[in-house]
């Protein structure tokens, strides 16, 4: 039987994983498009990442992002209203 190994954000691991698909770019040069802060956010830019925030569709469709933005201290590098 094979081991199984769950991957998910914001644990590093999916980060590692994405990079080695891309090798030979640099980390600074990865873009994460998101809709979650916590999750996509958070760690694209543990990961030295540029992020996109996208507003009107997913978690923040509807309300405010900037407020959450600001109490949470995690701000991303773009917005976007969608994709």
């Amino acid at each position: 039987m094979k081991d199984i190994k769950f991957l998910g954000k914001p644990f590093p691991e999916v980060f590692r994983v994405a990079e080695e698909s891309l090798a030979g770019i640099s980390r600074d040069r990865i873009v994460m498009c998101g809709d979650t802060l916590h999750t996509d956010i958070l760690g694209a830019t543990a990961r030295g990442w540029r992020t996109v925030l996208v507003e009107r569709d997913g978690m923040f469709c509807g309300v405010d992002a900037r407020a959450f933005c600001d109490r949470s201290a995690l701000v991303p590098t773009r917005r976007l209203s969608r994709i």
